[in-house]
């Protein structure tokens, strides 16, 4: 084999190897936009979940003072009967 036969392998293969990186490049630019879009889901998802966990302290609360309520009206009724 030639030495300009083994030069133009070299380029060819050079040639391919850039053209796989640049493959890879975008597809890690495509990944680590998709990586943000899910960081970006997340911290909504957070956000919700505490807003849900404070609305349902608020219902939990309301509920036992409902039940305590209820309870201070039945003794109050016991009593006047």
């Amino acid at each position: 084999m030639g030495i300009e036969k083994i030069m133009h392998m070299q380029e060819e293969l050079i040639k391919t190897y850039k053209k796989q990186i640049s493959g890879l490049e975008k597809e890690n630019a495509s990944l680590r936009k998709m990586l943000d879009m899910q960081n970006e889901i997340i911290e909504t998802q957070k956000q919700e979940l505490e807003v849900f966990e404070r609305f349902w302290d608020k219902v939990q609360k309301a509920h036992e003072k409902a039940g305590s309520d209820r309870n201070a009206a039945d003794a109050a009724e016991s009593g006047t009967t």
